[in-house]
């Protein structure tokens, strides 16, 4: 079973925890302190402000494995945003 990490505890990140929890291990993450991100979880989603993600990603990529595929859940922010090498929007 796939481990997905939902980073962001609003409107978003709640509809995409009860979404995936049927068919993954998902997680929720306090964007803030990224307590409870696991570092082997197999998808990290940012479901944070457009503003933060830069940030938020930077602290993400440090704390996870290089297969993580990290994804943002912006429409008007460019992958380039996340400074990992497995990303995605």
């Amino acid at each position: 079973m796939k481990k997905i990490d939902v980073v962001g505890r609003g409107n978003v990140g709640w509809h995409l925890i009860h979404v995936f929890s049927d068919k993954a291990d998902v997680n929720s993450v306090n964007s803030r302190t990224l307590e409870n991100l696991r570092p082997d979880c197999d998808i990290c989603i940012l479901a944070v402000p457009d503003d933060k993600i830069t940030e938020v990603s930077a602290e993400v990529s440090c704390k996870v494995n290089n297969r993580t595929l990290i994804a943002h859940t912006s429409g008007s922010v460019s992958v380039n945003a996340i400074a990992h090498t497995n990303r995605g929007v």
